[in-house]
């Protein structure tokens, strides 16, 4: 199942970046494993440090905050630039 294949390849990572993954992707996620019987790897679960979400990250936990990812991107390619 693809669920099942999707834990077994994260967890060989070190780490994982999502953007809004704590709110959207990681929770679909579980879900859908919750539904099908499939197990969610501890690491994924308890490990703040595994799952890194740059939505948090750049507003500084207020997620709230309308943060423009693509904003961030060009502005830092436009301060690269110096």
């Amino acid at each position: 199942m693809l669920i099942q294949k999707f834990w077994e390849e994260i967890i060989k990572a070190d780490r994982i970046v999502s953007y809004n993954g704590y709110k959207f992707d990681g929770y679909i996620m579980k879900i859908r494993s919750i539904l099908h019987d499939i197990d969610i790897p501890m690491k994924f679960l308890k490990d703040r440090t595994f799952h890194i979400d740059l939505l948090q990250f750049l507003s500084e936990g207020d997620t709230k905050r309308n943060i423009n990812l693509n904003l961030y991107v060009v502005s830092l390619e436009f301060l690269h630039q110096f």
